[in-house]
This record gives structure tokens, sequence and C-alpha cells, in this order.
């Protein structure tokens, strides 16, 4: 039997000869359990961690040794190990655990004198280059995942740690707060909110050198020491700024951050997340235009740039304008670090760093803040960054470091320039700051950028000549659109811009991925998006780039390339707007020069009809009016369907029928019929399923646009079909407006969505995709979805055809019904199919062989 060491000798040389660093192999390695309630700190007799520094996102492997001892796998689990091996010298047998989040799982027994014949032959697999692979956030275009590692783990793990940090950082700044409050009789001013700033973080540096065993004396009792050392060490070449606070606060501060918990194993990014949380107010948002970009998307972009193309490490000089806390930079710190040679020293790869990363910030706090944050990322390194305080739009640093760059990171402002901006700024090219930025960073392209804008970049007409500009100049772009709660204090759509490949040698690729409110946590999770799309172009590009483009609208413009669209058969206008608030012109009650009508969509509008409590009545004025709009027919018969989006998600649009003259403020569209066409089938259309995944499937604007809204395809209906929809929608509007119950409504609007479904005679796959996108959700002015009404209309068509039979139109709506609910369940049955199929096949293969 051999002894521990022997043993742990064994293991550690096994994993030196798949590519573990010498120094990388920790011997009775502390973590924190940030998954146990008081986060306690473990010890695991060997770790391995794939590259410098250790941390749960490097951690590759553990060891453990059981001699007798009942081990409680679970306690190893917040080390972030994909699996960890517990050798048993009683029995010479090792065993290999894979370590879920939710219970670890134990997948073989190897012999001990097969082990590291064992870890060579899973070299490929078990060596650092796959571990960090497989632990890459949002790595949906790598390879399959290793089979041993949970992707849900790193996720967890990050959560737990960003909470903790949170929850002792605000402790701290309460308390901190609090003890001034009592001593001064007065708040903190700016001054002493940055120096507690200052403070927090430099006795979080002296923790990290402590719990990290860097020598030195890091843990005195007395602050003053402490902060002395610090100071010695990170700041030998600048002078540390003042911290302004009391002795006593100052100690009241160290003696909550010493007592914290252990941070040997924290991932040093984390603590740069601290800044979106703790430090930044509201108003230093408001007055800055402040959106910090979440670290997992800052990790997402640098991960997904081939910064490895730029073959010359010193080229790789990363620039990121509007650094704020530094996210982009921070991250990029780690993509670099991860293709240095493993050999280089701390101060080679401090000197590499300092000389590659640049960023610009206004904001002199935020500018702090961003030092800090690299400081405490290079750990065990000093100061040197150059994050200049300097106004993008107008300083000659940000021409100087856009020449000298070679990758540009961004997530910039999105609001509009201000008067006094405008006259401040000269060569304004925009006024817009997103677009601005994006156009001087074009002026001079880097190799590859990675930007965070708005939505509307997608089909906005103000970012045009952006996107082509991006086509002009790119080979290879990816768009990643992200829902309204990727930021966390802002609720803007984003989409994350990609791009590389100026030779464009081949032919270009452009790739759409979308992530849908509901899928985001999973996204960075397991890497798989709601959907993603690649398209491959060759030739000269359009005048105007389609760089968007969601799937199901290219199939279903595909299929509906010959019908016939509402810019055949109506005139569509936009509502009345006025010079200034529109406020100064409603009223509840009839005026002179005012009309009934609508200014507000929860006014009234519902599916075909609009019902209100309480009529308003709009200024007519022609002086009041912004543009000639007044002056559509809005007495005539018409469709009236909101401009502004009724929802975020997919059915945004809502249609009624009026008769009664009603005049719409801007937030609507009037719909006119040419040529008497029908204006209950235009409702129709435009209420159901296809309109409204046309238009919120292509990620288009907050507003339903007048250009979209005539793209909209008609159902092709025989004279009978057509006279019955119109049936049913008058129909639907008697019931709307009587006593009848929900069901009966209900059971109407099933028929007219069977009866447009229909109309458009959609192939079973692509109805499959539509109804996948947007049938399950509830729609609107209804208490269920599209396919659970169609559902509740089968069974009633099912009852009466066995208790009384069907009318030969009852017949023909249940082949319909039936074949639309097998649509809206193929993707729910493939898998299942897939397996049937696979088995059938199986057993056909063996009676073969028979």
């Amino acid at each position: 039997m051999s002894s521990t060491q022997e043993l742990l000798q064994l293991a550690r040389r096994g994993f030196q000869e798949i590519g573990y660093r010498e120094e990388l192999l920790i011997n009775s390695y502390s973590f924190a359990d940030f998954l146990s309630p008081l986060y306690p700190v473990r010890e695991i007799p060997l770790a391995g961690f794939a590259q410098h520094p250790p941390s749960y996102k490097s951690s590759g492997f553990g060891v453990l040794i059981a001699n007798g001892d009942s081990l409680q796998i679970e306690n190893f689990i917040a080390l972030g190990a994909p699996h960890v091996f517990i050798i048993k010298p009683s029995d010479g047998e090792v065993y290999r655990w894979r370590m879920n989040v939710a219970r670890p799982e134990q997948i073989e027994s190897i012999n001990v004198d097969e082990f590291i014949d064992t870890i060579r032959r899973n070299g490929e697999d078990w060596g650092p280059e796959s571990i960090l692979r497989a632990k890459s956030l949002g790595s949906y275009n790598q390879p399959q995942q290793l089979d041993f590692f949970d992707k849900g783990l790193l996720p967890v793990l990050e959560h737990e740690v960003h909470l903790k940090l949170d929850k002792l950082f605000d402790r701290t700044l309460s308390e901190a707060i609090n003890a001034h409050r009592k001593l001064k009789s007065t708040e903190l001013n700016d001054n002493e909110y940055r120096g507690l700033f200052r403070l927090v973080f430099r006795l979080v540096a002296a923790k990290l050198l402590a719990d990290r065993q860097y020598p030195g004396e890091w843990l005195d009792q007395d602050v003053v020491s402490v902060l002395n050392n610090v100071n010695d060490f990170y700041f030998k070449e600048s002078n540390p700024e003042d911290l302004y606070l009391e002795r006593g606060i100052q100690q009241l501060v160290w003696n909550e951050i010493r007592s914290g918990f252990h941070l040997q194993n924290l991932s040093l990014e984390a603590l740069a997340y601290v800044y979106e949380n703790t430090f930044v107010s509201s108003e230093t948002r408001k007055m800055f235009d402040t959106h910090a970009t979440p670290p997992e998307v800052a990790e997402f972009v640098v991960k997904q740039l081939p910064f490895e193309k730029i073959s010359i490490p010193s080229e790789r000089i990363v620039f990121e304008p509007f650094a704020g806390h530094a996210p982009f930079l921070t991250a990029a710190l780690g993509r670099l670090r991860s293709l240095l040679p493993p050999d280089m020293s701390h101060a080679e790869r401090h000197h590499y760093f300092v000389n590659t990363l640049y960023g610009i910030e206004f904001d002199s706090f935020a500018r702090e803040v961003a030092r800090y944050s690299l400081i405490l990322a290079d750990y065990p390194n000093p100061d040197g960054w150059q994050i200049q305080e300097a106004n993008v739009f107008t300083s000659p640093i940000f021409d100087r470091y856009l020449k000298k760059a070679n990758i540009v990171l961004c997530n910039p402002p999105f609001g509009q320039f201000t008067d006094n901006e405008r006259t401040i700024y000269s060569n304004l090219r925009a006024a817009n700051k997103a677009i601005e930025a994006i156009l001087r960073v074009l002026e001079y392209p880097p190799q590859m950028l990675g930007f965070v804008l708005p939505r509307s970049f997608t089909d906005g007409r103000i970012y045009r000549t952006v996107r082509q500009k991006l086509a002009e100049t790119y080979g290879n772009i990816s768009l990643l659109a992200l829902p309204d709660i990727a930021f966390k204090y802002s609720e803007a759509e984003t989409v994350v811009i990609l791009a590389s490949d100026q030779e464009k040698n081949n032919d270009r690729h452009w790739q759409r991925i979308f992530i849908s409110k509901n899928d985001y946590p999973d996204f960075w999770r397991t890497g798989q998006p709601t959907w993603q799309d690649e398209e491959v172009l060759t030739g000269p590009i359009d005048d105007e780039p389609n760089l968007w483009k969601h799937p199901l609208i290219k199939n279903l413009r595909e299929h509906f390339e010959n019908f016939k669209t509402l810019k055949d058969v109506t005139e569509i206008h936009r509502g009345i707007e006025y010079v200034d608030a529109v406020s100064n012109h409603v009223s509840n009650f009839p005026k002179s020069g005012f009309a009934k009508g609508l200014q507000k969509v929860e006014d009234g509008l519902q599916p075909y009809l609009i019902v209100s409590d309480k009529d308003k009545y709009l200024d007519l004025n022609p002086n009041a009016m912004r543009t000639k709009a007044y002056l559509h027919p809005w007495n005539l018969p018409k469709v009236i369907v909101n401009a502004a989006r009724i929802s975020r998600g997919p059915w945004r649009l809502v249609a009624a029928i009026d008769d009664s003259g009603l005049c719409c403020y801007q937030r609507f569209h009037g719909v006119w019929a040419k040529n008497n066409f029908c204006l209950e089938i235009i409702a129709a259309a435009l209420n159901g399923p296809v309109a409204n995944a046309l238009l919120s499937a292509a990620g288009k604007s907050r507003d339903n646009l007048r250009r979209d809204l005539y793209t909209i395809p008609l159902p092709k209906l025989t004279k009978d079909d057509a006279n019955w929809l119109i049936y049913l929608v008058q129909e639907y509007q008697k019931k709307a407006t009587s006593q009848s119950s929900v069901n009966d409504k209900e059971a109407i609007m099933a028929q007219i969505n069977v009866a447009v479904l229909s109309g458009y005679d959609l192939p079973s796959w692509l109805e499959s995709e539509l109804l996948d996108f947007i049938g399950h959700l509830e729609q609107p002015g209804m208490s269920m979805s599209l396919v659970e009404q169609i559902r509740v209309r089968h069974g009633l068509l099912v009852d009466k055809k066995f208790l009384e039979g069907l009318t030969e139109r009852e017949s023909n709506e249940l082949i319909q019904i039936n074949r639309i609910l097998d649509a809206s369940e193929e993707k729910y049955y493939a898998p299942i199919k897939d397996v049937l199929a696979t088995a059938k096949a199986s057993l056909l293969l063996e009676e073969s062989y028979r």
C-alpha cells in the first residue's frame, strides 16, 4: 500500500504529463465553500488549475485521499473543478466523480496502478486547454462540451460569489456610513465617498494577498499598518489617493473585511463586478448615461473574437473608450493571459498587459475604479494602467489610442447629444452618441471590434450608414440580440456586434444569435441560444445590407413572396402629433375644435373593437400640429392599430374596426381600405399570428412602423371563406360587447385564427416554427394562448361530431384544427419520434442478421 504522499505524487506526475504546470498543482489548497450558508473554508489535498491565477474559473481537478474517513463529496463542489478523484489506498482504487452542481455523480472506478495510464489516455479531454474551453461562458459556437463538465456549475458559483460580495460590501459600506453619520452628524461628502471606495479596495487587496499566501504582513490588526503595506506594494511608482476618512472608520471597515470570507479561490474578475452594484449611484448613472456592461457580456465578447489571429502578441492591443469600470479591459486581460507563454513571470505579464490595454473614461471616479479593478485582476502586480481621464468626443487621445489599437471594445452611451454638447463638440457626424462613437472608430477600423448598441441598430434608419460601413469593412460579423433584462439598471434591448476579418479573402460570414428573456439565464449556463442563424455571402454587398434576419422571418417572407400585402389594399397613416405636450390638447369632455379620439392604447383599443368607459377629445387646431396628419380622413371607416407596441413579447399588435370617425394620436395608425376592400379581413390579418411574428421576430424597434405594416401579407381566401371570416369578426364584436361568456368569445377568436392561418396555407414545418414562436403565448385581449384557444375549439367540435354530427364547414374546420395542433406539437414530439425511429431501425437491423 502506498503512502498518502506517494499517491498524491502519483496524481501530480500524471497531470503534469498532460499539460498542468508544476506551480499550478497546489497541495493543501484552501477555498471558501460559497455554496454553504456560512461559506466555511475547506481544504483539498491536491488541486490543479488550468491557468494563473488559481480560482474556480480555472480549476481543473481535485484529488482527495480517503483513509477510512467518510468524505462529503458535496463539500468540494465550490472548488469549481469539473471532476474530483477520490483515492482509496485500502482497496487500491481511484473513484472519479463528476461535480454536478445539484448532486455529484460517481463516473468510474480506476485501479491505482492504472491511474497514470488513464490520465494519459484522457489527456486531450482532461488537459488544461479543454478545461478552459469547457468553462467559456456563452461558448455556443465551440466544439461539443466535455461530458464530465456540468455547464451549470460555473454560473452558479459566479452567482453565489456575487451575492456574497454584495452582502459583504453592502454591510461594510452601511456600517462605515452610519459610523460617519454618528461621528460628524453629516452625510459623506463626495471626497469622503471616494475615500471610502479607495479604502475598501486597498483593504480587499490586502485580504487577497493574505488569503493567497503572498509573502508580507497583510493581516495586521492595525489598519494603518495594513494600508502602509498595501501602499508600499501597489503604489511604488505613484502617490496613492487620499482617503479623507477618520481612522476609527478605517479600522471599522478593516475589521469587516478582515473577518470576511476567504478570497483564495475567488475569481479576480468578480471583484471588479462590485463597482456596478455597490459604488455607482443612480445620480452618476443619469449624469454620465452609465449602463455598465454585465461581466458575462464582456467575457462573451472577448471569448468570441479571434484574438489569437493577431499572431504577434505585442500587437494584440485592446482599447476601451467609455471604459467606466473597464469591464472589457478586465475580461480582455483574462483572454490575453490565456494566450501568453505559461513560463512568463508575474512582472513580465504585468509589463505586457499595461502596454496592450488602454482605456478612456471621462468620469474621474469611474476611471479610478477601473484602475483598481485592473490591479486586482492582475494580482499581484502594482499600478501602471493607462486609463486616461478624457472626453472621447473632444480629446486627441482618442484618435491616438484608436490608431494604435487592433481590438476595440465598447459600450457607448445610447443617448442623444444635448444642445449644449452639439455646440461644444465640433465635427459631429451624428445626433446620437452611440452612432457617433462607432463612426469615429470606423474611421481607423481595428482588426476586430466588439460593440454594445441599442437593438434599433438592426433596422433603424439612423444606423444605416453604420451597418453599411461595417459590412464594407469586415468579412465576419456576428450579432447577439439580448433581452431587456440583460442590464440591471436599464430596460434597453441591446445587440452585441462582433466584427473581424478585414482581409475578406473568402466569403463573408454573417451570424445572428437571439436570446429571449426566458432563455437568457440558460444561455450563460448552457451556451444554447434561443436560435442562431448563419449566412454566407459572395460578391458585392447590397446598398443597404440586411445584417439581421430572423430565420422565421426569412422563411415566412419566402412563402409570402406572391401574396398580396396591406400595401396593395390600404393607405396607412400615423396619428396626429402636437408641437408641445399632448396633455395640453386632450379633453375629457366635448370642446369647440376638438373631436372624439384615442390618445392611449389602454383607452379602449381591443381586438376588432374599441371599448371605452370614458371618452377622450383631441384638439384639431392646425396651429397646434407638428405634421399634417390631422388632414387624413379620420371621419371615414377604418382600422385602427397601435403604433406603440403593446408588449415586449411576440404579440405586439391590436387592430380594431372604427366606423364612428375617431381621430387618433401619434401612438396609433389609421388604416383605410382602398377599392372597398373589407376592413374585417384587414383587422383579422393584423390581429393574427403571422403579422405579429413578422414584426416582433425581426427585432424591430419599439414602434410598429408604417413601412413594416405595409408588408403584412393577406390570407388567400375564396369568396365563401372571405364571407365566413367577415361573419366571424362581426360575431366576435357582438359577443365582446354583450354579456356573453369568455369561453364564447374565445371560441370565436379561435375560429378567426383558424380561418386566417388556413388562408396563409403554410407548410407544416413552417407553421410549426410560427406556432413555436408565438402560438403558446397569451394573445392580446384573451385569457389563453392561440394554441389553447384552438384546443378548446377542437374539444367542442369532437364532442359535437359524436353527439350531433358536424356541418360540412365544421368538418373542414376540424381538419384544419388537427393540422394546426399537429404543427404546434411537432417540436415537442420530435425527440420522442427520433428515439422511436432509432429503436425501430435497430430492431430491423437485428432481424436482418438473423
